[in-house]
C-alpha cells in the first residue's frame, strides 16, 4: 500500500513536503477529487513538522448538487468530513470545535475551529475553512496535527496542587506577591518538544501590572511555559552604533 501511495503522490506532481501529508490511498483520492473539482490549479502548502496541510486553496472544493441552501458552517463541515483522510483527522466533527463564523459584506465566510481531543483543547491548534457566498468551499488554512494518540487524559496532579506549584514558582522567579488565580484552571493538551502533554492552563494576576498565563504539566507538576499578558508599551533606553562605529545611547519606544 505504501508503494502505491508513493506512486500516486508522484503522479499528482506534489512537492515532497505536501506528499508527506498523503499517507493513504484514500488521502490521495481526496486530493485527486479536489483537483478535479477546482476550476483552477490547487495551491498547497504543508506543515513539515506535523505532517498536515497548512494551506489549501482552489474553487468549488466541496461536493454538492444543485443550488446550495445550507449555511457556510454546514458547507465547511461537509468538506472536512469528505476529506478527513487527507487532513489526517479521523472524525473532524468530533475533533474540531466551532469557534465562530465571520462573514464579510461580499458574502465570504471564514469558519474557525479549535482542534480538540477527548474534549480538551489542543493549545495553539486551529483551522479556518473559507466559503464564498454561493456555498463553494475555497480552501483552508491553519496549524493542527493528526488525530492525537495519548495513553490517558486523566491528570495525575489535581488543579489545586498544580496552581500552588505555579504560584510558588512565579513568586520566586518574578519577585511578585499578592498574585492569585483570575480564572479556574483549565485542563488542555499542550504541545512541547514535538509531543502533546496533558497540562493545566491558568492565569495569575496582581493589580494592574502583573498578569501571567502559566501551563503546568498535569503529570509531573513541572511549569512548562509562562507568558506575560501585560502589554508594556512606553519609553525605553537602548544603544547602537553610529556610522563612525561609536556606541550611542538611544531614546526608544518599546512595543510589547
Amino acid at each position: 500500500n505504501g508503494i502505491r501511495v508513493r506512486q500516486r503522490v508522484k503522479e499528482l506532481g506534489l512537492s515532497e513536503s505536501v506528499g508527506r501529508c498523503v499517507r493513504s490511498m484514500e488521502a490521495a483520492e481526496n486530493l485527486l477529487r479536489l483537483s478535479g473539482r477546482s476550476g483552477q490549479a490547487l495551491r498547497l502548502a504543508a506543515n513539515d513538522e506535523l505532517g498536515t496541510l497548512r494551506f489549501l486553496a482552489g474553487t468549488n472544493l466541496a461536493a454538492r448538487e444543485g443550488t446550495f441552501t445550507g449555511t457556510p458552517r454546514e458547507a465547511a463541515g461537509r468538506f472536512l468530513a469528505d476529506n478527513r483522510a487527507l487532513l489526517r483527522l479521523e472524525d473532524p466533527a468530533a475533533e474540531l470545535r466551532h469557534i465562530k463564523t465571520v462573514t464579510s459584506r461580499d458574502g465570504m465566510s471564514a469558519i474557525r475551529y479549535q482542534q480538540t481531543h477527548g474534549g480538551l483543547d489542543v493549545w495553539g491548534h486551529d483551522l479556518v475553512v473559507r466559503v464564498d457566498g454561493s456555498g463553494s468551499v475555497l480552501g483552508l488554512s491553519g496549524h493542527y496535527r493528526p488525530t492525537p494518540r495519548l495513553d490517558s487524559l486523566e491528570p495525575a496532579i489535581p488543579a489545586g496542587q498544580a496552581a500552588a506549584a505555579a504560584h510558588e514558582h512565579l513568586a520566586a522567579r518574578d519577585a511578585v506577591s499578592g498574585h492569585g488565580l483570575r480564572e479556574d484552571p483549565e485542563l488542555i493538551l499542550y504541545p512541547t518538544a514535538g509531543e502533546l502533554r496533558l497540562a493545566w492552563r491558568m492565569v495569575f494576576a496582581a493589580g494592574l501590572s502583573y498578569r501571567t498565563e502559566a501551563f503546568v504539566d498535569a503529570g509531573s507538576g513541572e511549569l512548562l511555559h509562562s507568558l506575560d499578558l501585560i502589554y508594556r508599551d512606553g519609553p525605553a533606553t537602548g544603544s547602537g552604533q553610529d556610522l563612525s562605529g561609536q556606541s550611542r545611547t538611544l531614546d526608544l519606544y518599546q512595543v510589547g
